[in-house]
């Protein structure tokens, strides 16, 4: 049987009020991510043009600026996620491995194309810049994955805290004391966990028939996990 004594609120890392100034100097997402979006515009325009009209003659390389902005935009946040600013650790970034897949899949379309139709070239520096993009990607996932790592050793995190309390009863309680229903990331919060170590969780204590869905559907973005009601 489930253990749903009271629990008190697991301690967490947060910023002193010195701390939140400097992260609001810092965060200059707001004129990086706009910068990114359109080195990114300008980046697909220059490669494509170099694919469909190899004829014309390419002056100068956006790829260097673009490659920096994005550095500078990943570092960024890596810098705000190990000052424990709570706005990048709980909130979801743009997943990077969309530029990833996005580029490369780019380029290998390029070199098939370019290698039966003559009219066709592969853009100069289109592999170069695919290289340096998954670089950047395995560099903040690497820094991710350290400052999770961290987080878990921390006393009071990771899956066996509290004294060892499993995490199926450390989801329990949380739902009893949430007065809403549960979504995926909650649990990810609540254990430092990965998204399919939660799904799994919460799908183990649904068989059991300890809590249910609420929500029009599965699919419902509204919808989430609470306590089954006798």
């Amino acid at each position: 049987m489930a253990d749903f004594s009271p629990a008190t609120p697991e301690p967490s890392v947060k910023p002193s009020p010195a701390s939140l100034a400097a992260l609001a100097q810092l965060n200059m997402g707001r004129v990086l991510r706009p910068l990114v979006n359109f080195a990114t515009a300008v980046s697909v325009y220059f490669h494509a043009r170099q694919f469909f009209f190899p004829e014309i003659v390419q002056r100068y390389d956006a790829d260097l600026a673009y490659v920096t902005l994005l550095t500078v935009y990943a570092g960024h946040r890596e810098v705000r996620r190990w000052s424990n600013d709570p706005e990048v650790i709980t909130k979801r970034a743009r997943r990077g491995e969309y530029f990833v897949v996005g580029w490369w899949t780019a380029y290998f379309v390029a070199l098939f194309i370019a290698n039966h139709a003559l009219r066709y070239r592969v853009p100069e520096g289109l592999l170069s810049l695919c290289v340096q993009i998954t670089t950047i990607f395995f560099g903040t996932l690497t820094s991710q994955q350290i400052y999770k790592g961290r987080r878990l050793g921390a006393p009071g995190a990771g899956l066996n805290a509290r004294g060892g309390d499993p995490p199926e009863n450390r989801i329990l309680k949380r739902m009893e004391r949430s007065e809403t229903p549960l979504k995926r990331r909650d649990v990810e919060e609540e254990l430092g966990v990965s998204r399919a170590t939660a799904g799994r969780l919460l799908d183990r204590l649904e068989d059991k028939g300890l809590v249910e869905w609420a929500g029009e559907n599965r699919t419902d973005p509204n919808g989430g996990f609470r306590l089954r009601k006798p």
